[in-house]
C-alpha cells in the first residue's frame, strides 16, 4: 500500500535493496522448481483450451491471453518500460491450462528482472518520490480511465469527478471477473478430474472478482 496519487507514501530507502534482492532470488528459484513439477503433473495438457479467437469476445488478457498466443501486456505500451530490458522467456501458445500455469510462471521471471532494473536506477532518480496528500482531494471535472498490468491481466479504473470530494462516479475493471466469465466456454466438456486445473489456471480471487 505504498503507493498514492501522486506517488509514494514514504521514499524506498536504499537499505530495502538488499532485503528486496533476496526476495527477488528466491522467486527466481523457485520458477524452475515450478516448471518441473508442472511437467510432471497430469491433467493439465490440452485442458481447457481457449483458442485465440476468443481472447477479445471474454475480454482476457495478462497469463491467459499471452497463453494463446495474443500478447496484451500493457506495459509494453508504457513509454517508460522502454527504457528497460525484456528477458527472453520460452512460451507455449497451446492456450491450454498447461499453457497458462507455464506462462504464470515466466511472468515471475520477467518481474523479477524489470524489478531488478528499477532497483538499480533508484540512486539516480532525481526529485522526489514520496508525495503528501491532504486529508480531502478535490479531482478535477471530467472523466479519466487508465490501465495496468495486474498478476492476471488488464485492471482497469474509471473515475467521472463535477469537482468535488467525492467521484461522481468510480468503477474497477478486474481481469479475473473476466476470466471467470469464460469458464462457461471452457468448462464443458472438461473431465470432471481435470477441472480443478482448469479453475485453477484462470486464477481468480473473491476479492477480485466482486469488484
Amino acid at each position: 500500500m505504498i503507493t498514492r496519487i501522486g506517488g509514494l507514501r514514504i521514499y524506498p530507502v536504499s537499505e530495502w535493496q538488499p532485503a528486496l534482492g533476496t526476495w527477488l532470488d528466491e522467486a527466481d528459484a523457485l520458477v524452475p522448481r515450478l516448471h518441473t513439477a508442472l511437467g510432471a503433473a497430469t491433467g493439465v495438457r490440452g485442458v481447457a483450451v481457449i483458442p485465440a479467437d476468443m481472447i477479445d469476445r471474454y475480454g482476457l488478457s495478462g497469463p491467459v491471453s499471452r497463453a494463446s498466443g495474443v500478447d496484451l501486456d500493457t506495459r509494453r505500451r508504457a513509454a517508460v518500460y522502454n527504457e528497460l530490458s525484456w528477458p527472453d522467456v520460452a512460451t507455449d501458445s497451446q492456450g491450454d491450462a498447461y499453457s497458462r500455469l507455464t506462462t504464470l510462471c515466466n511472468d515471475a521471471i520477467v518481474s523479477s528482472s524489470l524489478c531488478r532494473q528499477i532497483l538499480d536506477r533508484l540512486p539516480s532518480v532525481d526529485g522526489p518520490l514520496e508525495t503528501r496528500l491532504p486529508t480531502a482531494i478535490k479531482a478535477p471535472r471530467g472523466r479519466t480511465w487508465t490501465t495496468m498490468e495486474a498478476p492476471w491481466g488488464r485492471a482497469g479504473y474509471l473515475l467521472e469527478s463535477r469537482g468535488g470530494t467525492t467521484p461522481w462516479r468510480m468503477a474497477l475493471r478486474t481481469p479475473t471477473f473476466a476470466n471467470v466469465q469464460v469458464l462457461e466456454a471452457v468448462l464443458p466438456g472438461t473431465r470432471v478430474d481435470d477441472v480443478t486445473a482448469a479453475i485453477a489456471s484462470l486464477g481468480w480471487t473473491l476479492g477480485d472478482l466482486d469488484k
